[in-house]
């Protein structure tokens, strides 16, 4: 089960707050229009600190895929800036992308390599990363998502669950400081959720720091550190998910099962 950390606002110090909390994400009066003039983030301020397991929940369309796609460039601010470790993104682009490992909804977009194992290596092979380095960190990362036994095999043999956490493991092998993942749980059997919560709660447990965007909280929320409702591109709360999960269908989210009993919210691995 999770461990409590303190939540951040944006008037935290960007460097330390109370208990010496580390910032690793900084976002302050973020404005994202797109080309057709429809407004998908509206002064967005959040910091996220080192090690932390947020979830940001929301309706289809609510901003959740947005606001990720400016963590790491894919986007960039209208209005605002995003700031990681330190660095400005619109300014550090190839930097931040290394530190900001993105999974998104279809794993096969993600997808290059003829076997799982040349997929894993793509990225540090276009890096000319020596080899013996590669062969190393790919198979760690293989074994880090349970697919080593894998490595031979050609990706679209994979099931859902398996493609994702292939997905995971080719950004896994960068090294990144930060992973956002964009509703990681769609079209996904039962045995497919559980492979890849798994998958996310060990990245988490080894210190990465993760954002995950869904609007099914059911599956996921029993781990997160906090919860963070987005509705029409703005933060309409942000606070612990025990505090604040009754809230969810206010925002277009269904509340978890064990929330509407009264019970304790508790993980699908259990």
């Amino acid at each position: 089960m999770r461990q409590a950390k303190r939540s951040l606002t944006s008037t935290a110090n960007p460097m330390h707050c109370e208990n010496l909390v580390m910032v690793i994400i900084r976002i302050k009066n973020l404005c994202h229009r797109f080309e057709n003039g429809h407004w998908g983030l509206k002064n967005i301020n959040l910091d996220v600190a080192v090690g932390e397991f947020v979830v940001l929940a929301g309706a289809n369309g609510s901003g959740k895929t947005t606001l990720l796609r400016h963590l790491n460039g894919l986007l960039l601010p209208t209005d605002g800036s995003v700031t990681v470790d330190g660095k400005e993104v619109q300014n550090n682009i190839l930097q931040v992308r290394q530190m900001v490992g993105m999974v998104f909804q279809n794993a096969d977009s993600q997808i290059v390599g003829e076997t799982v194992y040349d997929d894993v290596a793509f990225g540090p092979e276009n890096l000319g990363w020596p080899r013996e380095e590669i062969v190393k960190k790919v198979t760690t990362s293989l074994q880090q998502v349970d697919l080593a036994h894998l490595q031979h095999q050609r990706p679209h043999l994979l099931s859902g669950g398996e493609k994702r956490r292939l997905a995971i493991a080719g950004i896994l092998v960068m090294n990144p400081k930060i992973i956002a993942l964009d509703e990681p749980f769609s079209n996904l059997d039962y045995n497919g959720v559980k492979q890849v919560l798994q998958s996310i709660i060990g990245l988490h447990e080894m210190g990465h720091t993760i954002i995950l965007a869904t609007h099914d909280l059911e599956k996921v929320v029993a781990h997160a550190d906090r919860l963070i409702f987005i509705d029409k591109g703005q933060i309409a709360r942000d606070g612990a998910p025990e505090m604040i999960i009754k809230e969810s269908e206010a925002y277009g989210v269904r509340e978890p099962c064990a929330s509407r009993l009264g019970e304790r919210l508790s993980s699908w691995l259990n």
